[in-house]
């Protein structure tokens, strides 16, 4: 049995920080250290850390000034004595048998790293990574596996202290994909990995209330993202000169880590272009035509796919307010700011939402989401034909009572494509409480 150090930063994490420290406790593998870096929280973090280590002599207490999530990683990696070291999210769980897992998969294979499983859990329905699924399968994994490039996540790694301390890297002060430019900066060394299915970490997914980083979009976490997958990019193409594979095979794999970052982009950041300045706008256009200009064709008809269900990207908020491809239209008088949170949470942003003035008063959502400039809002009198003639959109989505919309349900409905537009238009309303239905059972 080796020593496995858990290194566990948090900053201001007293929601869920117990759930973190509980999972270590009830591990079936028992040698191991929590090294626990508070990144100078201002809450009552720092009380939850010393009531555990005062009770448990494996927690391992570390300060620091507020540095960042990087910073604290790498500052644990440095307290860390353990043979193996695993790097755990203060809001993310290890399944029981995990740490077991991993000690014993390295120790019978001799690898430098270990890959598990992946189960989101939280805002998001509970589903494992497919990806992480089919590493976690394998016995030994190629470096250029692109299954790889889509499990970032650094909770579900293992790592031997030794071989990651001589390879010198650590993680870049970046605020966004920054696992992913740690994990392919120390693979692309050629390290040996294998996998182990036996060991999962559960990966909280936060709602847009939480104020996550995942939820979050500014110029300064748009630019850390696209220095991070540029750094996976150079790690990769530097292996690649050295691998032996040939000028095709090397072309394919660069070519899906184009197709990766284009997917982030639109996907997780364009997804919240209503909530971005115009510098930041600006700076999503740029490198989306960036990225696309220097894919094959068969990369930028992958990158198409994505457009069904968020509908041809814009970067503009004022043509795509302007153009909205679904008119929202709440019929109701109360009003719930789940309601609201929920449609603006929506994967597909070309919407807009109309509503009665009355039902938008002492609205917290809604005095939120105003200046994104595809908030409507009509007096009670005369509703129904005002709203019907302001409405922009091709479809018209009517909506009587305030409910929460899962992220995808517009997406989805566009996606219909069997059903003829006309039709379509007419029963646009039961084909949304269709979606709805199909989409709590797929969960």
């Amino acid at each position: 049995m080796s020593k496995i150090s858990v290194i566990v930063p948090v900053y201001n994490g007293e929601k869920y920080i117990r759930e973190t420290f509980d999972c270590l406790i009830s591990q079936t593998h028992k040698d191991i250290e929590a090294v626990v870096v508070n990144d100078g929280s201002s809450d009552g973090t720092q009380k939850i850390i010393d009531e555990y280590a005062g009770k448990y002599d494996f927690f391992v207490p570390v300060w620091q000034e507020n540095s960042g999530v990087s910073s604290a990683r790498n500052n644990g990696l440095d307290h860390a004595t353990g043979d193996f070291v695993l790097f755990l999210d203060g809001d993310d769980v290890l399944t029981p048998g995990s740490l077991e897992a991993f000690d014993r998969v390295l120790n019978e294979t001799g690898s430098d790293a270990a890959i598990g499983r992946l189960q989101s859990f939280g805002a998001a329905r509970e589903v494992y990574n497919e990806y992480a699924d089919r590493l976690a399968g394998m016995k030994n994994i190629d470096i250029f596996d692109k299954n790889l490039l889509w499990n970032f996540l650094v909770g579900n790694k293992c790592y031997r202290r030794e071989t990651l301390l001589n390879s010198g890297v650590r993680f870049p002060l970046l605020r966004y994909s920054e696992e992913g430019a740690f994990f392919f900066e120390f693979i692309m060394t050629g390290v040996k990995l294998t996998g182990t299915p036996d060991a999962c970490m559960r990966y909280r997914r936060h709602s847009v209330e939480d104020e996550s980083v995942s939820q979050s979009i500014s110029f300064e976490l748009f630019d850390d993202f696209t220095k991070s997958l540029a750094r996976v990019y150079a790690a990769s193409e530097k292996a690649l000169k050295k691998s032996g594979l040939s000028a095709g095979e090397s072309e394919d794999y660069l070519q899906e880590v184009l197709y990766k970052t284009d997917f982030i982009l639109l996907l997780q950041f364009y997804t919240l272009i209503r909530r971005a300045d115009d510098k930041t706008v600006k700076a999503m256009g740029e490198e989306h035509a960036r990225l696309y200009g220097l894919m094959n064709e068969e990369k930028r008809r992958a990158v198409r796919g994505l457009y069904r269900n968020l509908g041809e990207p814009v970067f503009d908020k004022r043509e795509l307010a302007a153009h909205p491809e679904v008119s929202v239209v709440f019929r109701g008088r109360e009003l719930t700011d789940e309601f609201v949170y929920s449609l603006y949470r929506q994967r597909m942003p070309a919407f807009e939402l109309i509503l009665r003035s009355s039902a938008a008063e002492n609205s917290k959502a809604v005095d939120e989401v105003r200046e994104n400039g595809n908030l409507i809002m009509i007096d009670d009198k005369g509703f129904s034909s005002a709203a019907a003639r302001s409405a922009k959109g091709r479809y018209i989505l009517n909506i009587s009572k305030p409910r929460y919309l899962d992220p995808r349900l517009l997406g989805l409905l566009l996606q219909i494509n069997k059903v003829p537009p006309k039709v379509k238009k007419i029963f646009f309303r039961p084909l949304s409480r269709a979606a709805e239905l199909l989409l709590k059972v797929k969960g």
